[in-house]
């Protein structure tokens, strides 16, 4: 069956009479110590047209066991997050022990909500030129690597000294649940300082193994919201250069191996196809300490196997508004931050003050 490629084409889909293919990825997960299990993990993610669920599903018990329990509370639960571009609705929801209904949700305008998580230091710290400051408009991909290859190049000496990173693709696919994947390895060996006492050799090595599986039906159902989702939420120039870059820029600071183990993942920021580059089936992540470090915990592993790929279609009541709960207003919270800010502004200048 013939499908559109170009992003942005659902409404076309919609008049032209072709149908959408919904996509259902359903993972389990796991983090474990010396092989044994402490966390177990589900993740249902669910994408039609312009909305996307994902539902995360925690099971901690064996861990509050280790500690003598949680006095009746059983560790567990189901977090929703629900995102519908359409009406411009983001919506995190913790959901009762029975999972039948919800206990307390957030629901956001998608499109403001980022604007409004960033705490302008700059307008706290100097309010009468930030006033007077215009917007500066962001920097463009070529300037942002500029700037992050300048930082690499200031930090090499101490990265040389105590970092380590490798990656590769792997020569052979590998057929996984009946999907054809590429495999990839990355790892990350972090050397730790003398002074701590664990010998002059001593080094954490954080070693990944992930598989992808490409051209999959719905792969552009995922790429299409993904796009308008990045737009969406976008939000615009804010008066401080260093709020509006520092995140970008310390991306592209990263080391290669590290930015082509993200980019084999979801792309490069700036790309109109910023998203998943295919269905993650195997992923992989195992922490190493040094044995002085262990305390005979061993190594860290978290690991993660897609169980089930689809294009059923999807009820619209997976994306429901929660009718039920208590909504959590996440304003005062932002406001008691941009306080504080402000708080410690006035303290900074009482201790020069004092000082001088």
């Amino acid at each position: 069956m013939h499908k559109p490629v170009l992003f942005g084409a659902l409404a076309l889909l919609s008049l032209s009479g072709f149908a959408r293919a919904d996509v259902t990825w359903e993972h389990s997960a796991s983090v474990s110590s010396s092989g044994v299990p402490l966390v177990s993990f589900n993740l249902r993610n669910d994408w039609s047209g312009q909305n996307h669920r994902a539902r995360l599903s925690f099971d901690a018990t064996n861990v509050a066991d280790s500690f003598g329990g949680t006095g009746g509370q059983a560790p567990q639960g189901t977090l929703d997050v629900i995102e519908r571009l359409g009406d411009d609705h983001l919506v995190f929801a913790l959901r009762n022990p029975t999972n039948t209904g919800v206990t307390q949700y957030v629901d956001e305008p998608y499109s403001t909500l980022q604007n409004r998580l960033r705490l302008n230091f700059f307008e706290a710290l100097d309010p009468q030129f930030a006033a007077k400051a215009e917007p500066i408009p962001s920097l463009t991909v070529e300037q942002r690597r500029r700037l992050g290859q300048e930082l690499r190049a200031y930090t090499k000496p101490i990265r040389d000294a105590y970092s380590r990173q490798f990656f590769r693709a792997l020569p052979q696919t590998r057929t996984i649940n009946g999907l054809e994947c590429r495999g990839y390895r990355y790892t990350s060996m972090t050397k730790i300082p003398k002074d701590a006492g664990v010998g002059t050799q001593a080094w954490i090595r954080t070693a990944s193994e992930f598989w992808i599986a490409s051209n999959q039906p719905g792969d552009e159902e995922i790429a299409s919201f993904t796009t308008q989702a990045n737009a969406l939420k976008s939000a615009p120039p804010t008066v401080s250069m260093w709020l509006n870059e520092v995140f970008p820029i310390m991306t592209e600071a990263m080391p290669d191996e590290a930015q082509n183990a993200i980019a084999t993942l979801i792309g490069r920021q700036g790309e109109t196809n910023y998203g998943f580059r295919g269905t993650p089936v195997q992923f992989a992540v195992t922490v190493s300490l040094p044995p002085e470090l262990q305390m005979g915990a061993g190594d860290i592993r978290f690991q993660a196997q897609l169980k089930r790929r689809s294009n059923d279609a999807i009820p619209e009541r997976a994306f429901a508004l929660p009718t039920s709960g208590t909504r959590v207003q996440i304003e005062p919270f932002l406001q008691i931050m941009r306080n504080g800010i402000k708080q410690g502004r006035t303290l900074i200048q009482q201790g020069l003050g004092e000082m001088l």
